[in-house]
């Protein structure tokens, strides 16, 4: 999967990740507890995070 833009909200327990390709459009929409967040964020492309 071809993220350009991946936005993470970080909570205590649930990590929210939401990611636009290079049109605009979404391409990822996930919620994650915190032990299957960094697996899944290891297995997509992504060039862009900003952070808040």
């Amino acid at each position: 999967m071809k993220v350009s833009t991946l936005g993470i909200d970080l909570a205590k327990n649930v990590f929210q990740l939401h990611g636009v390709g290079s049109n605009g459009q979404t391409v990822l929409k996930k919620k994650f507890t915190r032990n299957k967040y960094l697996p899944f964020l290891m297995q997509i492309l992504y060039t862009n995070v900003p952070v808040q």
